[in-house]
């Protein structure tokens, strides 16, 4: 779960239902909006790739839905600035550079 540091977002109910559920809550560190920046980025992805353009009829299929796009997103999503390559093919390629 990942919310801002805001008083907008309920903390504690937002806490006490994390727990309930088993969910890890995750919060940038104070003052450095960066820690958070990648999973964003991810999140708005999905939801303008995914999302968005399907009509869903339960949780079921939202969680299927998010899986197939993840796999997607990793193993056969072509970058141009990954040199042509899916994520998961550029980075043991190129890590060592």
């Amino acid at each position: 779960m990942c919310s801002d540091r805001s008083g907008t977002t309920g903390g504690q109910n937002i806490d006490a239902a994390s727990k309930s559920a088993l969910l890890l809550r995750v919060r940038s560190r104070r003052g450095n909006c960066l820690d958070n920046a990648a999973i964003e980025s991810f999140s708005d992805t999905l939801k303008s790739a995914f999302y968005y353009l399907n009509a869903l009829r339960d949780v079921q299929e939202l969680q299927t839905g998010i899986d197939s796009y993840i796999r997607h997103y990793n193993y056969d999503r072509i970058k141009v600035p990954l040199r042509g390559l899916s994520p998961l093919e550029y980075r043991p390629r190129f890590a060592k550079a």
